[in-house]
């Protein structure tokens, strides 16, 4: 789901879907890396899994997804939180930096040599 109305960032091309919808493009989202090639060097042509329930998924399935799954977070789970904050960019809420700045802050503390209640 999309918030067009707080979205600043976007790009000169817009593309829709088939169904109508913009592409992560169209907002300026970065487009996830596909990690098929790589999951496809280990099992082949395998695209997916034969399973619909869970429960009739067998050890060959589960480290198939596995594998995907860590190859794909590797690759794109830094942009999809990123895409994920794009709504926030020009919300400003009376504030002096808009919510997608306010958003990567980072409040550092160095960690502590002892107990801070230790004599």
């Amino acid at each position: 789901m999309f918030h067009t109305a707080t979205t600043t960032t976007t790009t000169s091309t817009t593309t829709t879907s088939q169904d109508g919808r913009k592409s992560y493009a169209s907002f300026g989202y970065k487009q996830d890396q596909d990690v098929s090639a790589e999951v496809a060097k280990v099992y082949g042509a395998q695209k997916e899994v034969a399973f619909v329930h869970m429960k009739d998924g067998s050890e060959e399935d589960y480290e198939f997804m596995g594998l995907w799954y860590d190859l794909d977070l590797q690759k794109n789970m830094v942009n999809r939180v990123l895409n994920l904050l794009q709504p926030l960019k020009g919300v400003k809420n009376g504030g002096k930096i808009d919510l997608y700045d306010h958003s990567l802050q980072v409040n550092y503390s160095p960690p502590l040599t002892q107990h801070p209640t230790a004599p």
